[in-house]
């Protein structure tokens, strides 16, 4: 009896004790578990969507906030040739906004109708900066945008005044680029036919277009509409402006420039 009794007790100490080593093993545990989901950081997906200026959207995690950049720490190196290209404003002005754009490009479009306007009524018109526009025809996507490319050169070469109306009527109505539309906007305008014609269809402006098009790939544009701001001699002041950026953007990148 003595023996069961030693038994039991012995056995009621070993439970007792398992039960101690077992309680501190999972609180040590739990204690880990815990120090662990501590440190996991989740990331918050954000919504996809469009800026409307040719990017394409992304979806990545929830980041700080960035401040749009308001000056340049190193004004990039480069000139660009203004002499042969449409130009609208006075000759005189301080800054040139040279764009670099494709006739049947949507976002070039968006930029005409909408930035473009308010930059001519502040800054060009009051003679504080000029405009520049070159070729940048993208014929991987954009079929149409050589030959109308090579149409406003065409055009240029007899009246730089009606062939920047010539212009204004093919981003008016980019659906119908073609060369039967070309004709009848150069006889708008009131541009020679017959000049026009031979100039189309012998392309005797490609070689500006391509010109136009080299230059701006090797100044860094890669895609339209690109801008870049250059002083009145073509040298390059400040980084790209790309895509149709509403005119807030060009806004300060012009002020940044003209107080420079």
């Amino acid at each position: 009896m003595e023996n069961i009794r030693n038994g039991l007790y012995a056995l009621a100490i070993a439970v007792v004790a398992s039960t101690i080593i077992l309680s501190v093993s999972l609180g040590s545990a739990a204690g880990t578990i815990s120090e662990g989901l501590a440190q996991v950081k989740v990331g918050v997906p954000v919504a996809v969507g469009g800026s409307g200026t040719g990017a394409q959207p992304t979806v990545g995690v929830q980041q700080q906030p960035t401040a749009e950049p308001t000056t340049v720490q190193q004004a990039p190196r480069g000139k660009l040739d203004l002499s042969n290209a449409a130009s609208e404003g006075s000759k005189d002005a301080k800054i040139v906004l040279v764009e670099y754009s494709d006739f049947q490009c949507p976002f070039c479009g968006r930029f005409y109708t909408g930035a473009e306007v308010e930059i001519k009524k502040n800054y060009i018109d009051t003679g504080k900066v000029r405009l520049v526009y070159k070729n940048f025809p993208l014929d991987s996507i954009h079929p149409n945008a050589r030959p109308a490319a090579i149409a406003f050169e065409c055009a240029r070469q007899d009246d730089e005044a009606k062939a920047w109306l010539f212009r204004n009527k093919m981003f008016e109505n980019q659906g119908s680029l073609s060369d039967a539309s070309y004709a009848q906007w150069i006889k708008d305008v009131g541009l020679d036919s017959a000049k026009f014609s031979t100039c189309y269809t012998t392309k005797a402006s490609e070689p500006v277009v391509n010109a136009q098009f080299q230059e701006g790939a090797n100044n860094g544009i890669q895609g339209t509409p690109g801008f870049l701001i250059t002083d009145a001699s073509g040298n390059i002041v400040l980084p790209e402006i790309s895509g149709a950026q509403p005119y807030a953007v060009f806004q300060a990148a012009l002020e940044q420039a003209l107080n420079a």
